[in-house]
């Protein structure tokens, strides 16, 4: 329950149940008989006999105020209680009075009806039916409950096609098939990895490990997964200009073999995020462009020739870009950012949009710099400044301050 520092005003109250029923939704739905019988007890922390007789008015409004919620919220059934107790108010004058002292509600039904959430528990039941058919395997509900959030808000299509993969794969264990080949109507590659934190815990839990310790990936499901891409511009002078195109894409093995016999003809390399603005800047002599395609680029730092070499990162001014560089400043701690700093934020503010999944984790490849950068987009109200938006010729300005380009 939320705490308090002086008396729960009726609204108050509600207030700390909602939020404590929030935090049980998981339970509840693991085991429906926890729900039925589930009892919050809110200490409501009457005002001491001092404080009454210091304000008496405030004290009576705030006993006449639970007094018109009473009668307007519980009832014969008894499941909305207000309990009442008697006080010695006596050393400030004011005798014996009855005042409120415990808000107790029991049941789920009371619990969401009263918090305004009914709507909301009938969807997740509603929900974790679709999801767990008719015959369920022992152990699928405490798994499903343990990954709410992930089907809270699917659509019934997407449920269907939910339970319909999920019996796929347990039917087909080893099929070696990729993502895009699962023969399910209406799920693509896209789709099976967007849910495959559901999906592999679903399927763990139907082959008998509820906590997903059996499925984890995609090659446990019986899966292959394609060969990443990586694409890349390569400098103006690199020998062979005449063989290889400016840009290029290649396999990961093909990337990683790429100098694996010779000399790597590269001074430094640039991993961008963003495609428009990787196809956007200049080449220049020694120098070499990766496009980062969001998270791919943990991968990419992890080529073999990349090691020795410096390295410039260039992200989207959000949590998910600075993740990023920290991730990719694990695997090359030389990395330096670009455009990622509290400079940056201050001078493209008016171009920030909200960040509307601000994941704030712990970040320990970040400088202090890039921190107090993330900090600031935090305190302005969870901003994020996308890179395309930043004027190229600044950016390439900046990038020649930084040693990237060369005069």
């Amino acid at each position: 329950m939320v705490k308090s520092s002086g008396p729960l005003t009726p609204t108050d109250a509600v207030t700390s149940l909602t939020a404590w029923v929030e935090r049980r939704w998981k339970d509840w739905l693991a085991d429906p008989q926890l729900a039925d019988t589930a009892t919050a007890d809110l200490p409501l922390h009457p005002p001491t006999g001092k404080k009454a007789g210091a304000d008496p008015a405030s004290a009576a409004d705030w006993i006449r105020s639970w007094q018109r919620w009473e009668r307007g919220h519980t009832g014969a059934d008894s499941t909305v209680t207000v309990v009442w107790v008697e006080k010695s108010w006596s050393a400030a004058g004011l005798g014996r009075q009855r005042v409120p002292d415990r808000l107790q509600v029991t049941g789920v039904e009371a619990l969401v009806t009263l918090t305004g959430q009914k709507s909301r528990w009938r969807g997740l039941i509603h929900r974790m039916s679709r999801l767990l058919g008719e015959r369920p395997a022992p152990g699928v509900r405490t798994a499903a409950a343990a990954v709410m959030t992930r089907w809270s808000d699917l659509t019934d299509e997407d449920l269907v096609r939910l339970h319909a993969v999920v019996d796929w794969l347990l039917a087909y264990p080893d099929s070696g098939l990729t993502p895009r080949a699962v023969p399910v109507e209406g799920v693509h590659g896209k789709w099976l990895e967007h849910h495959l934190t559901l999906v592999t815990r679903l399927v763990s839990a139907h082959r008998g490990a509820p906590d997903g310790s059996l499925v984890r990936s995609l090659s446990d499901l019986g899966l292959v997964e394609r060969e990443p891409q990586i694409r890349m511009r390569l400098p103006s002078d690199v020998p062979g200009r005449d063989v290889f195109p400016e840009d290029m894409t290649l396999t990961w093995t093909g990337a990683a073999m790429l100098w694996a016999e010779t000399t790597v003809p590269v001074t430094g390399v640039l991993i961008v995020e963003n495609l428009e603005t990787f196809l956007a800047l200049p080449v220049c002599p020694g120098r070499m462009l990766i496009w980062g395609a969001g998270y791919r680029a943990r991968k990419w730092a992890q080529l073999p020739w990349l090691v020795n070499l410096p390295t410039w990162y260039w992200g989207d001014l959000d949590t998910d870009g600075f993740a990023i560089l920290s991730a990719v400043r694990s695997h090359l701690p030389q990395v330096q950012s670009v455009l990622m700093d509290e400079a940056a934020v201050r001078r493209w503010r008016p171009l920030a949009t909200t960040d509307t999944h601000p994941d704030r984790k712990i970040l320990p490849y970040l400088t202090t710099a890039e921190d107090a950068a993330l900090d600031l987009l935090a305190s302005l109200g969870n901003l994020r400044i996308e890179q395309e938006r930043i004027l190229l010729s600044e950016a390439v300005d900046v990038l020649c301050a930084t040693g990237f380009f060369r005069s």
